[in-house]
């Protein structure tokens, strides 16, 4: 999950999402969506 999400939140930055952006996430509860949330 460590992997996975580090992996997210570095293609977040290289599309330019920083640190006062705000990010939308609209997933089903699941291992992607903590995923996601760990990334943001």
């Amino acid at each position: 999950m460590d992997r996975r999400a580090n992996q997210l939140a570095r293609l977040l930055c290289g599309v330019g999402v920083g640190r006062e952006s705000r990010v939308a996430l609209c997933l089903a509860r699941s291992v992607d969506m903590v995923v996601a949330e760990l990334a943001v």
